[in-house]
């Protein structure tokens, strides 16, 4: 179950339970205020009443010249009688009702009912004004019943404010959510804590805690790894010239091949530790893109001359973005390593630097196999390496690339080629000038 329904549930269930609380409460006090109401009525009628007795008394509903509908169950009845008990109808006529032998109000049964009553005794008179029950109680219920329409519209209102904080409160949940789902598998970058709520931050800077954490493993772990893997492949490699049968120089050949790989490895893990620890405390500088491409060409070309491949730089733009140096040197070269891996011998590998607007963009052109469509959105992920198997790799490269883009804000895209066979890689950095204000870190919802 969800928080945000757990909180709607007790959130509503206490907002209705409060809410039928307070219209029963509402409902009795109506109930009783409209009671003393007409009993307050039936004393100031008694108090008011003719008892001189000259008056013939009030006409009959059928002699009453008053149109008016009602009913005549809600009419009074009063009642006088004189010192000697003698009854003077000079008042509204009903059913003969019983005196009360002193002041004050009482309930009582008639012919067609109970009858609620109040009796003014005094030295020279009775008078008696009675009004039946089942009238009062009515009334009364009336009046409760509309003293609830506030009640019943500030319910509804609660919860949709309710909603509404709820909604508020639990967007910065959301936010975090959003944040760390969008986070790479080995994204050691720490979770930005600016904007979090105070509740919410132990468990930010518990993340960021198991982040570092796991960065110093892969590093220690890399390290740990890299020299017993050298030596392991200079004594296979030292040991394959010593052997002389042909299958022992093809088992060794084999073991050479297996170790080259966890160097291989060794040396992506070794790159994407350094790589984060670097983000945690980065110092940016303006860097000259064409520089570095060209370097990243020179320290690559030994390996693309091995395979034959041509090569080249088409388009160098002029322009500088705000990175650290090395992690523009790491993103160029694993692309560039990607396409000398899986480019065939002879082939060729064109680069270009192109400046747009506010925009640079370096773009590596391979003849290689490509990539199935259906594994252009994966290949991002850490040690995914699409259906080249048969090819040496880490399946890191690409992950690293992801990983140093995301932190400087650029846009990596990788396109099958049209025209043949082939890779077309291609990324978007904020020129210097741009990257101040183009690229700003997720942050919690305020």
């Amino acid at each position: 179950m969800s928080l945000r329904t757990e909180l709607w549930r007790w959130m509503m269930g206490l907002l209705a339970s409060v809410g039928l609380i307070t219209a029963a409460i509402s409902y009795w006090h109506a109930r009783d205020e409209a009671h003393r109401l007409f009993d307050q009525q039936l004393r100031l009628i008694a108090l008011n009443a003719d008892v001189s007795g000259r008056s013939s008394g009030l006409p009959h509903a059928e002699e009453s010249r008053d149109a008016a509908p009602h009913d005549p169950e809600d009419d009074f009845v009063v009642q006088v009688w004189n010192a000697t008990g003698k009854s003077l109808r000079t008042m509204a006529p009903g059913p003969d009702l019983p005196p009360g032998a002193t002041t004050g109000f009482r309930d009582l049964d008639g012919a067609d009912g109970r009858w609620r009553a109040y009796t003014l005794v005094t030295n020279s008179h009775t008078v008696q004004v009675s009004q039946q029950t089942v009238v009062r109680d009515e009334l009364a219920a009336d009046a409760a019943w509309r003293s609830l329409y506030p009640v019943a519209i500030t319910i509804p209102l609660a919860w949709l404010v309710l909603g509404l904080v709820i909604n508020r409160v639990i967007g910065r949940l959301d936010a975090l959510t959003v944040l760390l789902g969008r986070r790479r598998m080995l994204d050691q970058n720490p979770v930005p804590v600016d904007g979090a709520p105070s509740e919410l931050r132990p468990l930010v800077t518990a993340v960021n805690n198991a982040l570092l954490e796991q960065s110093r493993f892969i590093s220690a772990a890399a390290h740990a790894l890299r020299t017993p893997l050298t030596a392991l492949q200079l004594q296979a490699s030292n040991l394959s010239h010593a052997l002389g049968t042909a299958e022992a120089r093809a088992r060794l050949d084999d073991l050479d091949r297996g170790v080259r790989r966890a160097v291989e490895l060794t040396r992506q893990l070794l790159r994407l530790a350094r790589s984060h620890e670097r983000g945690a405390s980065r110092t940016l500088e303006p860097v000259e893109l064409a520089d570095v491409v060209r370097a990243v060409v020179a320290d690559l070309l030994p390996v693309a001359d091995d395979k034959q491949l041509d090569v080249g730089l088409t388009r160098s733009d002029a322009g500088a973005v705000l990175a650290e140096p090395e992690d523009v040197r790491s993103l160029i070269g694993n692309l560039l390593e990607n396409a000398i891996r899986y480019s065939p011998s002879g082939g060729t590998i064109d680069l270009s630097i192109t400046a747009d607007d506010d925009m640079l963009c370096v773009g590596i052109l391979d003849s290689g196999p490509g990539i199935a469509q259906q594994h252009l959105e994966h290949v991002f992920a850490p040690f995914e390496r699409g259906e080249a198997r048969d090819i040496q790799g880490s399946g890191l490269g690409l992950s690293i690339v992801a990983s140093i883009a995301e932190r400087y804000g650029a846009q990596v895209r990788l396109a099958n080629r049209t025209d043949r066979s082939g890779l077309f890689a291609e990324v978007r950095f904020f020129t210097h000038a741009a990257a101040a204000t183009a690229h700003s870190p997720l942050r919690f919802a305020d």
